[in-house]
């Protein structure tokens, strides 16, 4: 990292190599501002942080490590420092998505002296039993402690909110009823419209050749959208950017107040990411039907969101350029799910 100070760093261009971990950059803010960790705020305790300021270290070029243990955890892939040694075991690649049997206890460890190689060339492990077993034995004890057991060394599916059991404010309901504009929404507060049937139904009042976003939950990483373009009625789905599927309606909607409808039928069962059918319907009557080969089964996206009435994120399809606002009078937008 990089840091700048005028007011206090006089010096300028020097390193620092004294351990330190991204959980000790809150603490070292908070020191320099002279503000006291919160305990409570709004009346909610607060669990302690973790870290250590490093506020010394910047100060003072020969400062004493202040930060000498950390152990690692992600995916499965274990890693603990102590003292100038790294131990680590690599479980998967991160971007193998299949993930198949893995056994933590007899997982193959590797061993580094970050005092001498620091670019860990040569695995230590067979020469220092004695210190890799005194690791090991840390790294369980502290992923005890910080709550990262039972080990979860699934890949894409940790990102659904469904299959991990992660709180989400939308779980257990079938029906939203959104008001009209909204921006911003999160994906994990959203509806989840993953591996299931749903509808999205909007009243609206429009002039000849509407244009606008109804709907949108994504954007250019995957995701839905569900608009007006000249007049047309469109839906569209993004698979995790690899495939986009569109379907229109055959004629224009013409001006004046209208329900419209984007019913999606998944064929997938209890199996993700599978195919479906999009209908589209226009007071009732069906204007457009088109297959969706594949849809995206875990997660979105991690930074879009939930809109109604425009598009504040990256576009689901390059159909349109957000924001997109709605060119005519959306009253209400209505998305339910399948039981």
């Amino acid at each position: 990292m990089i840091v700048k100070w005028p007011a206090k760093i006089k010096h300028g261009g020097e390193i620092r190599s004294q351990f330190s971990h991204l959980i000790d950059v809150a603490p070292t803010i908070l020191a320099a501002a002279g503000i006291e960790e919160p305990r409570s705020v709004n009346g909610t305790a607060q669990t302690p942080i973790q870290g250590r300021s490093f506020l010394q270290v910047l100060e003072t070029e020969n400062a004493p490590e202040f930060h000498t243990m950390q152990y690692f955890e992600l995916f499965a892939n274990r890693g603990i420092y102590k003292d100038g040694w790294w131990a680590g075991s690599l479980a998967f690649e991160p971007w193998q998505a299949e993930r198949g049997d893995f056994d933590p206890l007899t997982a193959k460890w590797e061993l580094y002296n970050l005092d001498e190689d620091f670019t860990q060339a040569n695995n230590v492990a067979d020469k220092n039993p004695e210190k890799l077993a005194e690791l090991t034995a840390l790294w369980w004890a502290q992923a005890s402690a910080n709550k990262a057991l039972p080990l979860d060394w699934r890949g894409a599916e940790r990102f659904s909110s469904e299959l991990t059991g992660k709180p989400n404010l939308a779980a257990g309901r079938t029906k939203f009823v959104y008001p009209v504009p909204l921006a911003g929404l999160p994906e994990a507060s959203a509806p989840d419209l993953k591996n299931k049937s749903f509808t999205v139904t909007a009243k609206v009042q429009i002039e000849d050749n509407a244009s606008g976003m109804i709907f949108t939950q994504g954007g250019n990483t995957g995701g839905w959208a569900f608009y007006l373009k000249d007049g047309k009625l469109a839906a569209a789905h993004n698979y995790l950017d690899v495939e986009h599927y569109s379907v229109k309606s055959d004629g224009v909607v013409s001006a004046g107040e209208h329900e419209l409808k984007m019913q999606f039928a998944y064929e997938g069962g209890d199996k993700p990411g599978q195919s479906g059918t999009v209908k589209l319907i226009v007071d009732g009557n069906q204007v457009g039907v088109g297959k969706i080969e594949k849809t995206t089964p875990f997660k979105y996206s991690l930074s879009e969101n939930q809109d109604v009435g425009s598009d504040t994120g990256t576009p689901v399809t390059y159909d349109y350029r957000p924001p997109f606002k709605f060119g005519g009078k959306l009253e209400e937008v209505v998305v339910e799910l399948a039981h």
